[in-house]
């Protein structure tokens, strides 16, 4: 059973069509990624696959069943992750556990993989951009979700910031977690990745393994400076 499975989906807002028949698998254990410049389509996409949205036509299952249908089987890291700045890490974390019903063993567990012990009681009004994401990412994988999803993980990181946020990546893709990967930053996207596609005003135009579409003079042009 693939972890999403996407055929001939199409979305619309009004008279214009946001996604036009879209088309791809995610396998157990793989990370897929998927680059676009703004207005592509890609959160519009995440959307889809979370069931916040319907789409016009097509068929889209997640995890073997209708997309929101399973939310704790799901973590999701959103594009701008929001926090109540007066909580510490720890009280944050503490927080969305109980929320899911997350025993406090899986945060210990979270904190020491994602190097977040040196922030645990520091609020979040005083975490560095990058500690939240940590932060973000922490509360997405607190119920062991079958599949995560992440969006725009790099977005408003320095350069060395988004090397530890993709280093963190690597390692969950090691330890088999299943990934779908959204982001505008290809070069780091397609470092990761399975397999990627390349979405264009609501079409999958270029598709192909990480490496493939690095190599893609197309690619190279359009996302990677040359």
């Amino acid at each position: 059973m693939n972890a999403i499975t996407c055929d001939d989906l199409v979305f619309r807002r009004g008279d214009r069509t946001v996604l036009n028949r879209i088309g791809f698998e995610l396998a157990p254990g793989r990370l897929l990624g998927l680059i676009g410049h703004n207005g592509a389509g890609k959160s519009t996409l995440i959307k889809l696959i979370l069931g916040l949205l319907k789409p016009a036509s097509g068929r889209l299952e997640v995890l073997g069943g209708a997309p929101g249908a399973s939310p704790l089987d799901v973590g999701y890291l959103p594009e701008n992750v929001s926090f109540y700045d007066a909580m510490t890490v720890e009280e944050h974390l503490r927080y969305f556990a109980g929320l899911k019903g997350v025993a406090r063993p899986r945060i210990d567990e979270l904190v020491e993989e994602l190097g977040l012990g040196v922030v645990l009681r520091q609020r979040l009004g005083q975490c560095s951009k990058g500690q939240r994401q940590r932060l973000g990412l922490a509360q997405a994988l607190l119920t062991r979700p079958r599949l995560l999803m992440l969006d725009e993980p790099s977005m408003g990181l320095a350069p060395i910031l988004v090397e530890q946020i993709f280093d963190i990546i690597r390692e969950l893709h090691a330890a088999g977690t299943t990934i779908l990967l959204v982001e505008q930053n290809a070069q780091a996207a397609l470092s990761v990745a399975d397999r990627a596609y390349v979405l264009e005003t609501g079409r999958i135009t270029l598709s192909g393994t990480g490496k493939e579409l690095m190599a893609s003079d197309a690619v190279r042009k359009a996302y990677l400076g040359g």
